[in-house]
């Protein structure tokens, strides 16, 4: 999805408060295969608003 890491920051750095972005960034990390970004990006999106049972769910599945 992201063409460089430059994209990458660039896109984390963005709304960083929103559940709603954290979470899609965290999918897209996931989905390419970066388990522990991914990780990190969801817990940043339960700092921020703990009750999320599906993102819970997603981390447990991860792995810790």
């Amino acid at each position: 999805m992201f063409k460089n890491r430059d994209d990458e920051k660039k896109a984390a750095e963005i709304n960083v408060e929103s559940v709603d972005v954290l979470n899609f960034l965290g999918s897209v990390y996931l989905e390419d295969g970066r388990k522990d970004k991914a990780r990190e990006t969801f817990a940043k999106s339960l700092k921020i608003k703990s009750d999320q049972p599906l993102v819970r769910s997603i981390i447990e599945r991860i792995g810790q």
